[in-house]
């Protein structure tokens, strides 16, 4: 078995990614999983609770991040491989966050996280001849956090035009989304939008996140912010071309 005895850190898009890299590795050993209730288990399939039964025989080990890093891919998939062979409880301590950890991809993300049809429910055109392209602003936290992390207005523009260039052939539908409206930057590229005479939409902050997660999945190209929910987005749902 392998899984988690703490409780995953951060919000969602954090939460995703510990996640993830225990069930690559639960679907490449043909593991168990266990866990405490994730929070997302009321949009995604499979988080609720999974307890691992008390057993005072059974032996355990414990991988921390930092010694995930130290020893390195193949060490640590040796060790998890040797763990199985002694049958021993893998337990994962988080956070497992970092580029080492999103490079465990041995099957397709949309294999080990799935929204639940419920709330697959998105306002995108159809059209055969349309293009859309999500744009996502991250404020809120992001000021006290790291500034530089909100992206600026050129930014912003740079890719608005470069899509407009490199789909010129084609009808293009632009979605916007935040988590803060009173982000400068949002405010602005809504009013270059409505200058350029360009179409586009906007999240609905009012109603559950996950849709607004759906919808920016099933695009074809996300203008990205450095948000792990953005990040999410971009990796599940359809393939598609991203800007980041």
């Amino acid at each position: 078995m392998i899984g988690f005895t703490n409780k995953l850190t951060g919000r969602m898009g954090n939460r995703l990614f510990q996640y993830h890299f225990m069930r690559q590795l639960s679907k490449k050993y043909e593991l168990e999983t266990f866990h405490l209730n994730i929070p997302d288990n009321i949009w995604f399939e499979s988080m609720e609770e999974k307890k691992l039964d008390w057993n005072p025989f059974r032996k355990k080990v414990k991988f921390k991040s930092n010694e995930i890093i130290a020893l390195g891919k193949d060490s640590f998939l040796n060790k998890i491989q040797q763990a199985k062979i002694e049958k021993k409880v893998i337990v994962l301590e988080p956070p497992l966050l970092g580029d080492f950890f999103y490079d465990y991809l041995f099957f397709d993300p949309n294999e080990c996280i799935q929204i639940k049809e419920i709330y697959k429910n998105s306002n995108l055109t159809k059209s055969d001849n349309s293009i859309n392209i999500a744009i996502h602003f991250r404020g809120t936290d992001f000021e006290t956090w790291n500034k530089d992390a909100i992206l600026d207005l050129d930014y912003y523009i740079n890719a608005i035009d470069f899509s407009i260039k490199f789909y010129k052939d084609s009808k293009l539908d632009f979605y916007l989304f935040t988590d803060d409206l009173s982000l400068d930057t949002y405010t602005k590229i809504i009013n270059y939008l409505e200058y350029k005479n360009i179409d586009f939409y906007l999240g609905d902050m009012s109603k559950e996140p996950i849709y607004d997660f759906y919808t920016m999945s099933e695009c074809d190209v996300i203008i990205s912010s450095p948000s792990t929910f953005s990040i999410w987005a971009g990796v599940l749902g359809k393939r598609k071309k991203i800007i980041h």
